[in-house]
């Protein structure tokens, strides 16, 4: 967002002979810091400081599908070869953004999006009576998916788009665009979107009457619009449209289509009837005569006076009308977003070279202060530890490669989250536990949900938000100079073996300081979330999960309502709870993809199930929360994604010495992995621990090795 509102500045000043893009100042920012919400934390001097920090910095928190952690009110990417990026790469030649332009570029070639007519083609005819508009549509489609059920969100996903004009300027855009959706033929319904009145932009529905059909081969739509619905409203500049026969109007048709199977619906390409690059763009149109007589010529169809049509998806008495259609095929131009209209960019910026693209995870530090270990980041700065499973043999992880990302740094202003020591879990293509951003500004689920601490994936204290929230609402919780809300890093510690990193926070609970470890070993991630205070307190772990509850080791009785009235919590639905009697393991996911929760027994343990609500707020996510009374106590669990065999399950070891262990076969051998929330040193079979963590793997020809992760205070 920040770079591209700065990039015609940048250019601007490049053009009169003031290169900002190398411009270096000092690493002095803390010294004029102000108070209140405009402090900035400085944590010493990293070196001169330069735009060019803006461009590398998100590089180094990708996951294997290029997404990363949202990060407060932003997003979780993917990070895509923006405009920005393409001027980058002519301002500085960088083989990382060459890579990030090869990505998108690569996955956008036409030739290698169709495949062709069975992928999608159709044919579209047009009719008309003293009352209706009428448009049929025969598509052939693979693979039918709109998962949009909004008219303004139908555009990312398979649909017909329809243009119409008729008033006499010449050029421009359409008077009227439609977006006839054909839903998903499970939950989601057929929409006969209506994005723009007049070239006004609408994002409503068509009040005319429609109907969908599913094929052997694709799908088949009809809809009658009526004459109505051309004439302006109340604001409105246009001009109505009641066709006489002769009359000639602009047209044109263009098919959406993505072919994924699973997730959201989008868009990957268009097929056009008569456009070659820009739909928007009526000088591209083709022409649509009322009348009987079938027109000749490219791009030429006629609308003959209906008789006897019916609004039922099926096209069987449009075959009696001398309607000529419109054919979209092998022969249409197929584009997508990012290649509709000239490409003005490559003819002033360069174009790098497909083989020159190159980001790796295998060095030893990146930016100012940045440090790489053996494939994971830490931004010890800004506070995030990025722990990946492994690399690929180009220095990157691959997708279904198991990462984690810890948030321990400064709150961030206005835009910052109440979320410390808060962990987003990617594996197998997806992020399992994610952090939701932002809801809409200005909406209340800003103030009520994702401000609020239980939105996040850390602990919440007697149902009360970490501060800056507290009990209150705010859309824009600040910490001050004063008081900040920031964490520390504990260790950060990597290798072939095991990726750990550790943080604490002492100051977002009165009385309450909060400490997490996290680990890789193999794909599977272990977690341990340890609280301590003086006096007892309700604490509740939290985790949303993008999937739902296949099983659970506890049995579940439903709560009517929500889970309570405290801010965020209620938002939490569909609550199931029970006591925990020893260990709590719960399965969740599809056929193609689970993720098993094992968290070790503890006294006094209540297992908490729910629906709360996302950064979307028509759609909610499973969640779970182990809720405690305690002053002090250690939520120790280990997360197993897989796609085909379930992996061992973890075996939790006895409790010594205050210390929780847990043993995990893996295919390197056997680990054993062991928490140490005492002072001293504790020993858990033979493994003799002196600090935060300790790992031990045994392999399958006896041989031993032993990492020591100690915490520095």
């Amino acid at each position: 967002f920040v770079l591209s509102a700065l990039l015609p500045f940048l250019e601007a000043s490049y053009h009169c002979n003031l290169d900002l893009y190398h411009l270096a100042v000092p690493d002095d920012y803390n010294e004029d810091r102000e108070p209140l919400a405009n402090y900035t934390v400085g944590d010493g001097d990293n070196g001169p400081k330069s735009i060019r920090l803006m461009f590398d910095g998100p590089f180094y928190a990708l996951y294997g599908n290029r997404t990363y952690a949202n990060v407060s009110d932003s997003n979780a990417g993917p990070l895509r070869a923006y405009e920005y990026y393409r001027v980058a790469y002519h301002r500085y030649h960088d083989p990382k953004y060459a890579w990030l332009y090869w990505k998108d570029h690569k996955k956008t070639e036409v030739d290698k999006l169709y495949r062709g007519e069975a992928d999608l083609s159709g044919t579209v005819r047009v009719a008309y009576d003293d009352g209706f508009l009428y448009l049929g549509a025969e598509i052939a489609d693979d693979v039918v998916r709109n998962t949009h059920a909004k008219p303004g969100e139908v555009w990312a996903g398979d649909a017909l788009w329809v243009g119409l004009k008729w008033r006499a300027e010449k050029g421009g855009g359409y008077d009227f665009i439609y977006g006839l959706s054909p839903g998903d033929f499970a939950g989601v319904p057929p929409v006969p979107a209506l994005f723009n009145r007049f070239q006004e932009t609408n994002n409503g529905a068509s009040s005319g009457e429609y109907a969908v059909k599913r094929t052997e081969k694709g799908y088949d739509l009809e809809i009658a619009i009526p004459w109505a619905e051309f004439e302006p409203g109340e604001g409105e500049e246009g001009t109505a449209f009641h066709p006489q026969p002769g009359d000639r109007i602009t047209v044109d048709f263009v098919l959406y289509d993505g072919d994924p199977t699973g997730g959201t619906s989008t868009k990957e390409k268009m097929l056009g009837w008569s456009r070659t690059t820009d739909r928007y763009d009526s000088t591209q149109g083709g022409t649509l005569v009322f009348g009987d007589t079938a027109p000749q010529g490219e791009h030429l169809i006629n609308a003959p006076r209906a008789e006897g049509l019916v609004v039922d998806g099926k096209l069987d008495d449009w075959q009696k009308l001398p309607a000529r259609e419109a054919r979209i095929g092998a022969h249409s131009a197929v584009t997508t977003d990012a290649q509709s209209g000239p490409d003005l960019t490559s003819l002033f910026y360069d174009t790098p070279q497909d083989d020159e693209g190159e980001l790796s995870y295998l060095g030893d530090s990146f930016c100012n202060n940045g440090v790489l270990q053996a494939g994971c980041t830490l931004y010890p700065s800004t506070g995030f530890a990025i722990l990946r499973e492994r690399l690929d043999e180009t220095g990157f992880p691959p997708p279904d490669a198991t990462c984690c990302t810890l948030n321990f740094g400064p709150h961030g202003g206005g835009h910052g989250h109440s979320d410390q020591l808060s962990v987003v879990l990617y594996a197998d293509g997806k992020q399992w536990l994610p952090d939701f951003g932002s809801c809409p500004y200005g909406s209340k689920e800003k103030q009520t949900w994702t401000a609020q601490t239980i939105s996040h994936n850390t602990v919440v204290v007697d149902e009360v938000s970490q501060y800056p929230t507290g009990t209150g609402t705010p859309s824009w919780p600040c910490d001050s100079a004063e008081r900040q809300a920031r964490g520390f890093l504990d260790f950060f510690d990597c290798d072939a073996v095991v990726k750990a990193a550790g943080a604490r926070n002492t100051a977002v609970y009165d009385g309450v300081n909060l400490r997490r470890t996290v680990a890789i070993v193999e794909d599977a991630l272990v977690d341990f979330f340890e609280v301590e205070s003086d006096t007892e307190h309700q604490y509740d772990y939290a985790l949303h999960i993008d999937g739902p509850l296949l099983s659970s080791s506890v049995e579940l009785t439903p709560q009517e309502g929500m889970l309570a009235d405290k801010p965020g919590y209620q938002h939490i639905s569909s609550v199931r709870r029970g006591p925990a009697n020893g260990e709590v393991v719960t399965l969740w996911g599809d056929d193609a993809r689970r993720l098993r929760l094992s968290c070790a027994a503890a006294d006094n343990t209540e297992v908490i199930v729910g629906a709360g609500i996302t950064n979307k707020l028509d759609r909610t996510m499973p969640m779970l929360i182990l809720r405690r009374q305690a002053a002090g106590t250690v939520f120790a669990s280990v997360m197993q994604p897989f796609t085909t065999e379930e992996p061992d399950a973890p075996e939790w070891l006895p409790q010594e010495g205050g210390a929780v262990a847990v043993r995990l076969t893996t295919p390197g051998g056997t680990a054993l992995v062991v928490y140490n929330p005492t002072q001293g040193q504790v020993e858990v079979d033979g493994l003799r621990v002196p600090g935060r963590l300790g790992m031990r793997l045994t392999r399958d020809d006896g041989t031993e090795v032993v990492r020591q992760l100690d915490a520095s205070e």
